[in-house]
């Protein structure tokens, strides 16, 4: 059993691994500024936060906002 911070570390490692080719083929954004998360941060963010029970984007991100900010400093507002 995976202890909660190397769960978020084997997703993200997992999502990495696995997004990049995807989004060559399927770019999800052409114009604008850039993210400040990565798209394999949301996702790790999202896939981990849904496995916690936290159901919607609030709940997700006051939880890593709260707990583990250090890990994603860019995380800074919800929008």
């Amino acid at each position: 059993m995976f202890a909660i911070d190397e769960f978020i570390i084997a997703v993200f490692l997992v999502v990495d691994t696995y997004l990049p080719p995807l989004l060559q083929c399927h770019p999800p954004r052409r114009k604008g500024a850039a993210p400040k998360l990565s798209d394999s941060e949301v996702l790790t963010l999202e896939i981990v936060g849904e496995f916690l029970g936290h159901h919607d984007d609030v709940k997700i991100w006051r939880y890593f906002r709260q707990h583990w900010h250090e890990w994603f400093p860019h995380l800074r507002d919800r929008t």
